[in-house]
């Protein structure tokens, strides 16, 4: 990491007795001179093996070369190339194709075509890795023209395409979604006699996967296998993780449970047998692939099960894929972090904290560090079950750690504390928030608001109202909607046209839940043409509605029996659509 700390270290060795250089180490250390960008010591380097009568060889050259095109540096690339030939060491196909590579890479086209243009007009002979090099480059960033250009001036030279070809251009029209040309260049590989890959057929199912069309994915794995070409635990991953995407798909899953489990990690084709009623029935197709990965004897490997836990957990599995989790770990299979993560959260939202606790200590032990959003979901679950003392536990864990409540981690604190009616101390979290730097937002003053509001504090709330405001946190439909309930109830009809008022101002507009509180509290107090005059304040602002709010309203009229009513609010709220 410290490039002249390396050199100082080369050139001490370099003075010891009995100890020389030879082109290997010189060539290690002018890499990690190169990746710091010190060209004056290489250069300087260069002329010392030759001074020591250290051999040069190409893979030297390649080495500055490859540093010099990551960075762009022109003028050091000519220069390289031009001295390469005053000591007859005329550059070869493999050093252009190493120069051409970090071109490419770094996003140095031009350069890069100007090296290859200089490569024919030395005499230099590409080969097929020096045009598949520019094409995958061009594909990878959607410059097709030169792309195509690449490829026509592939097979004028006399040089057909290979595999490797063939499936960059495949990945490419995957990508961009041209699937049709992407399968026609299957029939075309077999026109030339270039037998398609296992990556091939991978890119391919990868690129149906993406867009949704499973069915036509599903079935490459046969043909894969009528061509020889047996799929690989890649293959059925991602096949499996086009299922467990979609939650409409993923069904059975304790078929899917038993299939996996049936055999320990790596189930044989004779002990999974689907049972009559789900083959008759609508089982999982992904109890299908992995009956295909055991017909084939592919072993499920970590992403599989990591794919499956991620899937179950999408449909609220959780239980199936602790189990799922936990089996990984007997068998020495590494669960990924978004496995864990998506345990804990899927514990927290039903309440299993000492399950989702237990996870946390679980991946700290094998290696994995919790993130702040991880012990937020924690802290934010346990304030909603009203658990506000373990939540606060999880906090001193977490800063046990070294790890800083973020936003989203103090928020969830706010409502805890609120929601057990200890708005004192959420006032002083307020201030230990800023405190840390680490400024309120609309969500923390709405969720101290409600709190007080809660409380009947209507006076204080009205308070942290116009704090917001001074500070720069604008209020929004919360904000409002609150504040217009607690006036509401407190029956302060002057407040309630107020709030409407100041909201307006703001360019920010009633929802349909605002419209109901308005419509049910003018109704009771018999002054409805109060709400008339807001519809028509509404429209001089010209903000919009929408059909959800009008419905809505409609509905809730309808339903308590104001049929009279109900068809003029509506017409009035249309307008306003």
């Amino acid at each position: 990491k410290d490039a002249r700390l390396a050199l100082d270290f080369f050139i001490w060795t370099g003075k010891q007795r009995e100890y020389r250089h030879d082109s290997i180490s010189y060539t290690i250390i002018i890499q990690i001179l190169g990746e710091a960008k010190e060209y004056k010591c290489i250069w300087q380097l260069l002329h010392g093996m030759r001074k020591d009568n250290c051999l040069i060889t190409e893979s030297t050259f390649a080495v500055m070369l490859k540093c010099f095109g990551q960075d762009g540096a022109v003028e050091e690339v000519a220069k390289t190339l031009k001295y390469m030939r005053t000591i007859n060491c005329a550059p070869s196909a493999y050093v252009y194709n190493n120069l051409l590579n970090s071109l490419m890479k770094s996003s140095y086209f031009t350069m890069a075509q100007e090296c290859f243009q200089e490569m024919l007009n030395t005499g230099c002979s590409p080969n097929t890795v020096t045009f598949n090099t520019l094409f995958s480059g061009f594909c990878k960033a959607g410059r097709m023209a030169d792309a195509l250009r690449i490829h026509s001036k592939m097979k004028s030279m006399g040089y057909v395409p290979d595999v490797v070809t063939y499936n960059i251009l495949m990945n490419y029209f995957c990508r961009v979604g041209k699937l049709d040309k992407s399968y026609k260049l299957l029939e075309e590989m077999d026109g030339t006699g270039c037998a398609p890959s296992l990556v091939t057929f991978n890119i391919l199912i990868a690129g149906f996967c993406r867009a949704d069309k499973f069915e036509q994915a599903a079935k490459l794995p046969n043909e894969m296998i009528k061509r020889g070409c047996i799929p690989n635990a890649i293959t059925y991953n991602t096949l499996i993780g086009a299922l467990c995407s979609r939650a409409d798909r993923f069904r059975d899953t304790h078929l899917i449970f038993d299939i996996i489990l049936k055999k320990g990690c790596c189930p044989d084709a004779s002990s999974i047998k689907i049972s009559g009623s789900y083959k008759a029935g609508m089982w999982s197709q992904v109890g299908k692939m992995l009956e295909q990965m055991a017909e084939m004897h592919v072993a499920p490997d970590s992403s599989t099960y990591c794919i499956l836990i991620k899937g179950l957990c999408r449909v609220g599995k959780v239980d199936e894929a602790f189990r799922i989790l936990s089996m990984m770990t007997k068998i020495n299979f590494l669960p990924d972090y978004i496995s864990y993560s998506l345990l804990v959260d899927g514990f927290c939202k039903r309440g299993r904290f000492d399950n989702a606790i237990h996870l946390v200590h679980e991946m700290v032990g094998v290696g994995y560090i919790p993130e702040v959003s991880m012990y937020t979901s924690l802290i934010d679950g346990l304030c909603k079950a009203h658990q506000l003392d373990q939540a606060l536990e999880v906090l001193t864990e977490m800063l046990k750690n070294n790890f800083m409540p973020d936003i989203f981690t103090y928020n969830a604190l706010l409502n805890g504390l609120c929601i057990m009616g200890e708005t004192e101390k959420a006032f002083e979290l307020l201030m230990v928030m800023e405190e840390d730097g680490c400024a309120p937002d609309t969500v923390s003053y709405n969720t101290l608001i409600s709190g007080l509001c809660r409380l009947s504090r209507l006076d204080e709330a009205e308070k942290v109202f116009m704090e917001m405001s001074e500070r720069g946190c604008c209020p929004d439909v919360v904000s409002y909607r609150t504040m217009l309930d607690a006036y509401v109830k407190a029956n302060r009809l002057g407040d309630v046209l107020k709030c409407i008022d100041n909201m307006l101002c703001s360019n920010c507009f009633p929802d349909a839940v605002m419209f109901t509180i308005l419509i049910d509290y003018f109704l009771k107090v018999g002054k409805i043409e109060k709400f008339y005059d807001i519809l028509d304040k509404v429209e001089g602002t010209g903000c919009a509605t929408d059909n959800v709010t009008i419905t809505t309203v409609f509905d809730n009229l309808t339903k308590s029996g104001r049929f009279d009513i109900a068809e003029k609010i509506s017409s009035k709220l249309s307008k306003l659509a």
